[in-house]
């Protein structure tokens, strides 16, 4: 814990010291070489710097460019919001995919202007909530142009608000800001998502098998296990409704991660009443197909834990990155990997694709990614989805998804 805050507080230090510097300068102030040699000039002085998100977030102003916001936004998330130059994750999952983080939500306001309003109430809902986009969500689902983009569902989905706060909360949190200690902010936003019960109904204790070796795994039910492989615990952005949001926050102690599948293998070929895996998280498609091989690849031979029927895949990589299955690096190998499982192991595929809109499956990209996975792996797609308050809780939403979905789905 005390490393932890330790590498809060320098993550907390680089922000405070990139708003004292050149625009140009900023990127730098993020580098280790300059923190190192800043880093106690600049803690001496952070409770003596400015947090505020805007100049009064309270005061209704022309926000029209994004440099009238301040980049003063902490690291409180750990590896999947990481203090990276631009704003741009530098662990991905392929070359072409990049994450944007927190970090850099100031310059897709620059791109997409109907956001600019909203920087403040992101920014801090952030600080609690953990936040990921994708380019291509961000691009080409979210409608930038409606007449209020904070009621679009797609916005919705993704974009944390303080709304997801309970007053007490809220009021907590915004104090704690403006009050401008970086230590005590800290320390609220673990109060605040203490308060939100990040494992509820035993997730931690109840479901997980009494093994030191099987650290994310859990046995929910007598024929089901879920794995969480270590390399998918993130996804290619973050939903506003995820109950998991305490896998991506940076706390090992309240993560599940399955760091390799050897343990697993021993564990179901104990339990033959096991006929179905569901490989969750985080994503499993956010891994290389290598990593995902090491859990999958066993399973093509039909001889190994022949018990093992049903192969499940919790993704949202439909929504949020189909091109994982269409132009990534190693989109032809994760396609031959499924067909690999069902045709030569004989077990059932399945893709879990938690479609929540119709608007999902509108894009050119997420229809290519169906047909590769329906016609070249053999697998079958399944979705399931929350009905959520402004994004699908009505009837006409799930008649056109059941217009979709009887031909893709």
């Amino acid at each position: 814990m005390h490393l932890q805050f330790t590498l809060i507080q320098v993550a907390l230090t680089a922000f405070l010291l990139s708003t004292s510097l050149p625009t140009e300068q900023c990127a730098e102030a993020f580098t280790p070489t300059v923190l190192q040699n800043r880093v106690g000039v600049a803690a001496s002085a952070a409770t003596k710097t400015s947090l505020s998100v805007l100049s009064d977030p309270r005061t209704a102003q022309d926000v029209t460019k994004a440099s009238n916001i301040d980049d003063n936004v902490y690291n409180l998330e750990g590896a999947n919001n990481i203090v990276a130059t631009n704003g741009l994750l530098d662990m991905q999952p392929t070359e072409r995919y990049k994450a944007i983080s927190l970090q850099a939500v100031d310059k897709v306001a620059e791109r997409h202007p109907a956001l600019l309003p909203h920087l403040y109430d992101v920014k801090l809902a952030g600080m609690v909530f953990p936040f990921k986009a994708s380019p291509y969500y961000v691009d080409e689902l979210i409608d930038w142009e409606s007449e209020d983009v904070r009621q679009d569902p797609f916005y919705r989905l993704v974009f944390p608000t303080l709304d997801m706060l309970s007053d007490e909360h809220r009021m907590k949190l915004e104090a704690a800001y403006e009050e401008g200690d970086p230590k005590n902010l800290i320390r609220t936003v673990e109060e605040i998502r203490s308060d939100l019960n990040p494992h509820p109904a035993g997730q931690k204790t109840l479901n997980a098998p009494k093994d030191d070796s099987l650290t994310g795994v859990q046995h929910k039910y007598s024929e089901t296990v879920l794995v969480f492989p270590s390399a998918g615990q993130t996804c290619h952005a973050y939903c506003t409704y995820c109950f998991r949001w305490a896998q991506f926050i940076g706390d090992d102690e309240l993560r599940f991660a399955q760091k390799e599948a050897k343990s697993l293998f021993d564990y179901l070929s104990k339990h033959e009443e096991v006929s179905d895996i569901l490989m969750t998280g985080g994503d499993p498609m956010v891994m290389k197909t290598k990593s995902l091989a090491r859990y999958l690849e066993p399973l093509t031979d039909p001889n190994f834990l022949p018990h093992i029927k049903n192969i499940r895949i919790g993704t949202r990589s439909l929504s949020f990155w189909p091109q994982r299955f269409t132009t990534d690096d190693d989109a032809d190998e994760v396609i031959e990997l499924l067909r690999r499982v069902r045709e030569e192991g004989g077990r059932h595929v399945a893709v879990m694709a938690h479609l929540s809109h119709a608007r999902e499956l509108s894009t050119d990209k997420v229809k290519a990614a169906i047909q590769r996975i329906q016609k070249e792996a053999f697998a079958t797609i399944r979705s399931q989805s929350p009905v959520m308050r402004g994004i699908n809780d009505s009837s006409d939403v799930w008649a056109e998804v059941k217009l979709h979905s009887d031909y893709y789905v």
